[in-house]
């Protein structure tokens, strides 16, 4: 059983007399309570001992031309009396008292288990719509009318339960099976060249090659047949496979000469935001940007608690950057912006594969400036077609 005498806290204290044995025999005559810390050297101790025993030794060691120093406060008593110095810290730790009752209440973190194919922001907007979002109230919420809602609105579930626990709302799902659809992707196909080129590789899976490395083939020719002669019988399956070939695509672009490039004059400004839940605090103001044009950027950051669980508080910093667009880029820049253009398309296009050359030229012409080429590359141009009967 805890001694009520430590509720005054614990004392550290550094003692020094002639006879630390002496000083042990004498405490515990006075039926004081101490541990000893440390024994610094033969005339030096230091000891834990109650608060409220602490003014016995001092008493003590007055009677015995000996000295004392309070080294630590521990306890309960001194961190109170240390907080009756700290009107702002007591009034912080009363607001966090208050606010962790009314948290009880109510909801901050929803977490949804079980779904595989119902996306979780699917079932977050349908659980809000039923009142189960951030600060709802557990009492107010009524569990099983909200469960049959969901089933019978989102077909693709067939069991919900919803569990709540002080400020946490758990939600375990399980979705209805769905029976397996035949797809046309079992149907009997051949690999078929989709675009011109020379072959470079070809690796069979499924099928039988129909090209070799070094094979000039056209858009449309057979690579890879799902047809298989067995000499008594035909095999047809699905070909697949990867076939790699070397291409040249022709490319042209065109820059209007009304185009315009956006240029940055190094001017900024910056604003801060605060959400909570869905109310967003502001503490700038657009008005007062001057820029004509400008760009607005936001850099958001979650509050999270250990855990990884996300708070529905968000600081946000969003930074204006002002430009000017200027017409007619000269010849260079045009000629980067449109080589950019069209090898990104290019990229887009391929199925897997990468640019090796190319071959551009870059004019003005009445409309503004032209770019005109040819770009090798090495791509898969392998295209299933399924086998007509």
């Amino acid at each position: 059983m805890m001694d009520l005498r430590m509720l005054g806290g614990m004392v550290v204290a550094e003692v020094k007399c002639a006879f630390p044995e002496d000083l042990y025999s004498a405490l515990t005559a006075r039926d004081v309570l101490f541990r000893v810390v440390e024994q610094c050297d033969g005339q030096t101790v230091r000891m834990a001992l109650s608060g409220r025993d602490f003014p016995k030794l001092e008493k003590l060691m007055k009677q015995n031309a000996g000295s004392v120093r309070v080294l630590d406060r521990k306890g309960v008593l001194p961190f109170v009396r240390s907080l009756k110095q700290r009107a702002v810290l007591l009034a912080g730790l009363l607001g966090i008292l208050m606010l962790v009752g009314i948290m009880q209440h109510r909801v901050w973190f929803i977490f949804i288990h079980g779904n595989q194919v119902v996306p979780v922001e699917k079932i977050s907007q349908a659980l809000e719509v039923h009142g189960v979002g951030f600060w709802a109230s557990e009492q107010a919420l009524d569990l099983e009318q909200i469960r049959n809602d969901l089933l019978s609105e989102m077909p693709e579930l067939g069991w919900i339960t919803i569990h709540t626990e002080g400020s946490i709302a758990e939600v375990f799902v399980r979705e209805r099976t769905v029976k397996p659809v035949l797809s046309r992707n079992a149907a009997p196909a051949n690999i078929l060249a989709g675009k011109p080129g020379m072959i470079e590789c070809i690796s069979v899976t499924n099928g039988t090659a129909e090209v070799h490395p070094g094979d000039i083939v056209s858009a449309g020719d057979l690579l890879i047949s799902g047809v298989t002669d067995l000499e008594r019988t035909v095999l047809l399956t699905r070909a697949s496979g990867e076939v790699q070939a070397r291409t040249w695509n022709p490319v042209t672009a065109l820059l209007p000469s009304n185009a315009e490039k956006k240029t940055y004059t190094g001017n900024e400004k910056r604003g801060w935001s605060l959400t909570l839940g869905k109310k967003t605090i502001n503490f700038y103001k657009t008005s007062g940007i001057s820029y004509r044009e400008y760009d607005k950027i936001i850099d958001n950051a979650d509050l999270t608690l250990p855990g990884n669980y996300v708070l529905p508080v968000r600081f946000s910093r969003v930074l204006f950057r002002e430009y000017v667009s200027e017409p007619d880029p000269d010849r260079g820049s045009a000629e980067q912006l449109l080589t950019d253009a069209v090898l990104l398309q290019l990229q887009n296009r391929m199925q897997a594969g990468m640019i090796l050359s190319k071959r551009l030229e870059v004019y003005p012409v009445r409309e503004g400036t032209e770019l005109t080429g040819s770009v090798e590359c090495r791509e898969e141009i392998g295209v299933a077609k399924d086998i007509q009967d």
